[in-house]
């Protein structure tokens, strides 16, 4: 089966200069103390993070829930935002880092494989092949075989593969030369599809 496209796909942003440049209005009125402006940055960003998480976690009323923490967080470190890149890029670093702590928690991971095993077994009980399994059972094995992969490899793959960011903007929110994101994408791909094949997916 083909693993998250392939290594000649070069997505490209779709971000305007105009939306940065708002952003930073924005972000500037409050660090001034208007603390309201950040409903801007909020209705803005709010949907792409959700969707973000829920790609990774399967669960609409969990996606919002690390959503809202992940503007929390952004909220109290924007302080620490230098207008060198993006606020997108900036909050999309902040989610990776949530994505990652939370997917790493000891429970999280237990209930995602044990789901994920459920699924495909429940197909191979009913009598269907697993190259038959329901697109819903595929993406919970996909975010099982996520999980195994290094940090590094793991928010790459989120990144190219799955949010359709440029190598241009993976490079900048892990702040790796774009090199390393091609290798490092070209890695976790071989990973996952090794994963996938050990269990026949």
């Amino acid at each position: 089966m083909k693993i998250l496209g392939s290594d000649s796909v070069d997505p490209t942003s779709g971000t305007s200069d105009t939306a940065h440049i708002d952003d930073f209005s924005a972000i500037r009125r409050v660090l001034a103390g208007q603390k309201e402006e950040f409903r801007r940055l909020i209705s803005a960003h709010q949907t792409s993070i959700t969707n973000l998480m829920l790609r990774q976690v399967g669960n609409c009323h969990l996606a919002e829930e690390l959503s809202q923490e992940i503007f929390v967080k952004a909220y109290l470190h924007l302080s620490k935002f230098r207008f060198e890149s993006s606020f997108r890029t900036w909050l999309t670093a902040i989610a990776l880092n949530h994505l990652n702590t939370f997917l790493c928690s000891k429970g999280h991971r237990q209930r995602a494989r044990t789901e994920s095993l459920e699924s495909v077994s429940e197909a191979v009980c009913s009598g269907s092949a697993i190259d038959e399994a329901s697109e819903s059972e595929l993406m919970a094995v996909m975010r099982t075989a996520l999980m195994e992969l290094p940090k590094a490899y793991r928010d790459t793959v989120i990144l190219i593969a799955i949010e359709g960011r440029s190598y241009e903007e993976a490079a900048a929110i892990m702040e790796v030369p774009p090199g390393t994101v091609r290798s490092r994408l070209c890695k976790g791909r071989k990973r996952i599809k090794k994963y996938f094949e050990s269990r026949r997916v």
